[in-house]
């Protein structure tokens, strides 16, 4: 059996980009969960956001664009990043995420209503906008996520309605070539 590469960001967020970390009450559950990611034979990223942007793989660390990037409380009692004011976090050039076939995760928090010109993205991997891997977005109606290829937008459907500010959403999505999922 061929074993799909793992790609997990457990962050990302309109707002607010999260993983929980371990912390007394959540400990045990929290734990285990990052031990299990650690322990995926296909793993090639992933950014638990201890208090840092760091990649527990060492090839892409982060660095927080303008206004900068301050962590506070997540779910589980873990931490989170904090975006506002336009703030991001970028990876920089990663060209061993560039694979056939992947898994994403992330778990995210809207924190206000999507303003602006354009649908906020949760998550990309791009050097440009012609040069898109994929970009996941949040539309202004908060009633549709998509996805951008590059060539092409995806639309899906949250299956419990809108996307709720102030609620944690935990989405995965994998695709190989001719086959996308999406989870949420």
């Amino acid at each position: 059996m061929l074993r799909q590469p793992v790609l997990i960001l457990l962050s990302a967020a309109l707002l607010l980009w999260t993983l929980a970390s371990p912390a007394a009450a959540q400990e045990p559950r929290v734990t285990k969960y990052a031990s299990m990611i650690r322990a995926e034979p296909g793993l090639v990223a992933y950014w638990p956001f201890d208090g840092d942007l760091t990649d527990t793989q060492g090839r892409a660390p982060g660095k927080g664009g303008p206004p900068g990037v301050r962590f506070v409380a997540g779910p589980a009692d873990g931490n989170a990043v904090l975006l506002e004011k336009g703030g991001f976090v970028t990876m920089g050039p990663c060209p061993h995420l560039d694979l056939p076939q992947t898994t994403i995760e992330l778990i995210f928090q809207l924190t206000a209503p999507p303003t602006g010109q354009y649908d906020p993205t949760l998550i990309a991997k791009r050097t440009g906008h012609l040069e898109t891997r994929f970009s996941f977005h949040v539309i202004k109606d908060m009633k549709r996520l998509a996805l951008w290829n590059g060539s092409q937008v995806v639309y899906f459907d949250p299956p419990g309605g809108p996307l709720a500010i102030g609620r944690w959403h935990h989405l995965a999505a994998t695709w190989k070539p001719g086959d996308l999922r999406l989870y949420l």
